[in-house]
Protein backbone atom coordinates (compact mmCIF):
# COMPACT_ATOMS: atom_id res chain seq x y z
CA UNK A 1 0.00 0.00 0.00
CA UNK A 2 1.51 3.62 -0.99
CA UNK A 3 0.91 5.68 1.82
CA UNK A 4 0.93 9.90 0.48
CA UNK A 5 1.44 12.43 3.40
CA UNK A 6 1.38 15.73 2.16
CA UNK A 7 3.42 18.54 4.16
CA UNK A 8 0.64 21.73 4.57
CA UNK A 9 2.43 24.62 3.65
CA UNK A 10 0.27 27.95 5.19
CA UNK A 11 2.65 29.74 7.98
CA UNK A 12 4.53 31.79 6.18
CA UNK A 13 3.61 34.80 3.15
CA UNK A 14 2.41 33.15 -0.04
CA UNK A 15 3.81 34.23 -3.55
CA UNK A 16 1.52 35.30 -6.05
CA UNK A 17 1.87 31.47 -7.10
CA UNK A 18 0.97 30.26 -3.84
CA UNK A 19 4.41 29.09 -3.47
CA UNK A 20 6.18 29.74 -0.12
CA UNK A 21 8.66 33.01 -0.55
CA UNK A 22 11.72 32.41 1.59
CA UNK A 23 13.92 35.13 2.09
CA UNK A 24 17.39 32.91 2.53
CA UNK A 25 17.57 35.11 6.65
CA UNK A 26 15.59 32.59 8.62
CA UNK A 27 12.39 31.17 7.01
CA UNK A 28 11.90 27.42 6.82
CA UNK A 29 9.77 24.57 7.04
CA UNK A 30 10.15 21.77 10.26
CA UNK A 31 8.37 18.64 10.69
CA UNK A 32 9.10 15.70 12.07
CA UNK A 33 10.62 13.04 9.36
CA UNK A 34 9.31 9.49 10.62
CA UNK A 35 6.14 8.83 9.21
CA UNK A 36 7.84 9.64 5.51
CA UNK A 37 11.11 8.37 5.90
CA UNK A 38 10.53 5.11 7.95
CA UNK A 39 10.69 2.35 5.50
CA UNK A 40 12.88 0.69 2.89
CA UNK A 41 11.87 3.52 -0.46
CA UNK A 42 10.85 7.37 0.26
CA UNK A 43 9.90 9.83 -2.25
CA UNK A 44 9.21 14.07 -2.07
CA UNK A 45 8.48 16.15 -4.65
CA UNK A 46 9.13 19.94 -4.34
CA UNK A 47 8.56 22.81 -7.22
CA UNK A 48 11.11 25.75 -6.66
CA UNK A 49 12.47 28.26 -8.18
CA UNK A 50 15.26 30.61 -7.66
CA UNK A 51 17.76 33.62 -9.18
CA UNK A 52 20.49 33.55 -5.90
CA UNK A 53 23.51 31.81 -7.45
CA UNK A 54 25.81 32.49 -4.33
CA UNK A 55 26.61 30.40 -1.95
CA UNK A 56 25.97 29.92 1.72
CA UNK A 57 28.82 32.47 3.89
CA UNK A 58 30.70 29.12 4.94
CA UNK A 59 30.83 27.96 0.90
CA UNK A 60 27.86 25.56 2.01
CA UNK A 61 24.79 25.07 0.29
CA UNK A 62 21.31 26.68 0.88
CA UNK A 63 19.26 24.62 1.69
CA UNK A 64 15.76 23.44 0.09
CA UNK A 65 15.41 20.42 1.61
CA UNK A 66 16.99 18.33 4.52
CA UNK A 67 16.16 15.31 6.39
CA UNK A 68 18.34 13.94 9.37
CA UNK A 69 18.58 11.36 12.18
CA UNK A 70 20.70 8.51 13.89
CA UNK A 71 23.94 10.67 12.57
CA UNK A 72 22.88 9.70 8.96
CA UNK A 73 21.37 12.96 6.21
CA UNK A 74 20.35 13.87 2.99
CA UNK A 75 20.50 17.60 2.12
CA UNK A 76 19.81 19.42 -1.19
CA UNK A 77 20.52 22.78 -2.25
CA UNK A 78 21.70 25.71 -4.04
CA UNK A 79 25.38 26.39 -4.90
CA UNK A 80 26.67 29.10 -7.10
CA UNK A 81 23.25 28.32 -9.43
CA UNK A 82 23.11 24.43 -9.63
CA UNK A 83 21.75 22.01 -7.51
CA UNK A 84 24.14 19.93 -5.12
CA UNK A 85 23.86 17.51 -2.44
CA UNK A 86 24.96 16.35 0.96
CA UNK A 87 24.77 13.00 2.24
CA UNK A 88 26.28 11.58 5.58
CA UNK A 89 25.76 7.97 6.64
CA UNK A 90 25.55 6.81 9.74
CA UNK A 91 29.21 6.10 10.03
CA UNK A 92 29.93 10.22 9.37
CA UNK A 93 31.02 9.04 5.98
CA UNK A 94 30.16 12.23 3.90
CA UNK A 95 29.28 12.48 -0.10
CA UNK A 96 29.02 16.41 -1.89
CA UNK A 97 28.29 17.28 -5.07
CA UNK A 98 27.36 20.22 -6.96
CA UNK A 99 26.08 20.31 -10.30
CA UNK A 100 23.96 17.70 -9.69
CA UNK A 101 22.30 16.49 -12.72
CA UNK A 102 24.46 19.33 -14.31
CA UNK A 103 21.48 21.54 -14.06
CA UNK A 104 21.57 25.41 -13.71
CA UNK A 105 18.89 26.57 -11.95
CA UNK A 106 19.27 30.51 -10.29
CA UNK A 107 17.07 31.37 -13.45
CA UNK A 108 13.49 32.53 -11.72
CA UNK A 109 12.10 29.59 -13.53
CA UNK A 110 10.12 26.63 -11.81
CA UNK A 111 11.89 23.71 -11.46
CA UNK A 112 9.88 20.49 -10.93
CA UNK A 113 12.51 18.10 -8.54
CA UNK A 114 11.45 14.57 -7.46
CA UNK A 115 13.86 12.86 -5.67
CA UNK A 116 13.59 8.64 -4.49
CA UNK A 117 16.00 7.41 -1.47
CA UNK A 118 16.34 3.42 -1.55
CA UNK A 119 17.30 3.08 2.47
CA UNK A 120 18.29 -0.89 1.65
CA UNK A 121 20.74 -0.24 -0.98
CA UNK A 122 21.99 3.57 -0.13
CA UNK A 123 20.58 4.97 -3.63
CA UNK A 124 19.35 7.56 -4.38
CA UNK A 125 17.79 8.97 -7.72
CA UNK A 126 17.25 12.45 -8.52
CA UNK A 127 15.05 13.97 -11.49
CA UNK A 128 15.41 17.56 -11.99
CA UNK A 129 12.83 19.09 -14.59
CA UNK A 130 13.66 16.22 -17.51
CA UNK A 131 16.31 14.64 -16.93
CA UNK A 132 16.91 12.78 -13.82
CA UNK A 133 20.22 11.39 -12.11
CA UNK A 134 21.27 8.54 -9.40
CA UNK A 135 23.51 8.48 -7.07
CA UNK A 136 25.05 5.57 -4.93
CA UNK A 137 26.35 5.82 -1.57
CA UNK A 138 26.67 1.94 -0.97
CA UNK A 139 29.36 0.62 1.55
CA UNK A 140 29.60 -2.89 3.12
CA UNK A 141 30.14 -1.05 6.61
CA UNK A 142 27.79 2.37 6.96
CA UNK A 143 23.91 2.91 5.83
CA UNK A 144 21.44 5.88 5.39
CA UNK A 145 18.86 6.04 8.54
CA UNK A 146 16.64 8.88 8.90
CA UNK A 147 14.20 9.05 11.56
CA UNK A 148 13.78 12.73 12.39
CA UNK A 149 13.87 15.93 11.34
CA UNK A 150 12.58 17.27 7.79
CA UNK A 151 13.48 20.94 6.82
CA UNK A 152 12.32 22.37 4.08
CA UNK A 153 14.50 25.89 3.37
CA UNK A 154 17.01 25.41 5.95
CA UNK A 155 19.81 22.82 6.40
CA UNK A 156 19.51 22.13 10.50
CA UNK A 157 18.40 23.77 13.93
CA UNK A 158 21.97 24.40 14.50
CA UNK A 159 23.75 25.89 11.00
CA UNK A 160 20.32 27.12 8.91
CA UNK A 161 22.28 27.75 5.28
CA UNK A 162 18.65 29.36 4.13
CA UNK A 163 17.32 29.14 1.04
CA UNK A 164 16.67 32.34 -0.86
CA UNK A 165 13.33 31.39 -3.20
CA UNK A 166 9.99 29.95 -3.52
CA UNK A 167 8.70 26.24 -2.90
CA UNK A 168 5.56 25.06 -3.65
CA UNK A 169 3.68 21.73 -3.95
CA UNK A 170 5.57 19.61 -1.39
CA UNK A 171 3.79 15.94 -1.25
CA UNK A 172 5.88 12.81 -0.06
CA UNK A 173 5.36 9.16 -0.19
CA UNK A 174 6.74 6.10 2.24
CA UNK A 175 7.32 4.46 -0.92
CA UNK A 176 9.41 4.54 -4.40
CA UNK A 177 7.59 6.64 -7.03
CA UNK A 178 7.86 6.46 -11.52
CA UNK A 179 8.07 10.85 -11.31
CA UNK A 180 7.98 9.88 -15.25
CA UNK A 181 4.75 8.07 -14.88
CA UNK A 182 3.26 10.39 -12.26
CA UNK A 183 3.88 13.29 -14.33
Amino acid sequence: MKYLYIILLLTFGLGQDCSLNFDGENDYVESNANPIFNSSQASIYLQFSTTDNSADSDGDLHAIFSTYGSNSLIEIGTKDGYLGYWVRDNQDVSYYGTELCNKFIADGEVHDFGMIVDFQNDKIKVFVDDDSCEYDFNSSTSYIVIDEQLNLARENNSHGNYYNGNISTVPAWATDVDFCKEG
